[in-house]
């Protein structure tokens, strides 16, 4: 069996899941912590869960970042680009991140966001933009077979997700070495090492303060020195706890 995000928080249907649990020999998440839910929950069943954390390919992003966007993206001067990928679920927070974009906007910062994504939150998320004025900065871009050239356009890249299983768009935009402010939950944490290029953040006002400060400071100007090779993930020897 496979479980693919935090059980504490995602409805799954546990009395269901509690009598099916027994007929597997194992039962696979993707991060740590999720494991660690696991294990609170359905103690009875500790030793069949085990950790398969998702693989990135660096080869095939960084391919892929180079392909053309659409004609019509283009970056005014002196415009400050943020990307953020996923679902347009309530999940992914995607209204925080409006918020967010509608003060760093009130501060003057001259801003374009994008948001790759589809999902049962567009017309709710587009009516919150068209009413605070952002129709022309925070952009529904809707879903994309390559969100990869977007990732790549930004200087920042922000995740503000209220939770996840293990958080695959913020591997992918490390990969591209792109400065991000994600939520501070623990699936990120066992990702990134906070620093100068890696910031968590616990609400609104910690979203605004980082990412004004890491254009204050020119961070998305800076090279981030990653190695990809060392970060990509070997199912055989990294993977399976």
């Amino acid at each position: 069996g496979f479980i693919h995000n935090d059980y504490s928080i995602y409805p799954y249907d546990y009395k269901c899941d509690q009598e099916a649990f027994g007929s597997y020999d194992w039962i696979a998440t993707v991060s740590d912590h999720c494991k660690a839910v696991l294990i609170k929950i359905f103690p009875e069943y500790k030793n069949k869960f085990l950790v398969i954390k998702n693989m990135v390919s660096s080869q095939m992003i960084h391919a892929l970042a180079e392909e053309p966007l659409p004609e019509n993206i283009t970056r005014k001067p002196g415009e400050k680009i943020i990307v953020t990928v996923g679902r347009l679920v309530h999940q992914k927070g995607y209204d925080i991140a409006v918020q967010i974009c509608q003060e760093l906007v009130h501060n003057g910062m001259k801003l374009k966001w994008y948001a790759v994504g589809e999902g049962p939150e567009r017309k709710a998320l587009q009516d919150q933009i068209d009413k605070l004025g952002l129709h022309e900065i925070f952009v529904l871009v809707g879903a994309q077979t390559n969100p990869y050239n977007w990732m790549k356009m930004a200087d920042i890249y922000v995740q503000p997700s209220r939770f996840e299983g293990f958080g695959i768009t913020v591997a992918e935009a490390k990969v591209l070495g792109k400065p991000i402010v994600c939520s501070d939950i623990p699936e990120f944490r066992e990702q990134l090492k906070e620093s100068e290029h890696y910031k968590y953040a616990r609400n609104c006002l910690e979203f605004i303060q980082e990412i004004q400060k890491m254009f204050e400071h020119k961070i998305y100007d800076e090279e981030i020195l990653v190695d990809v090779q060392k970060e990509s993930i070997n199912i055989f020897n990294n993977c399976l706890k």
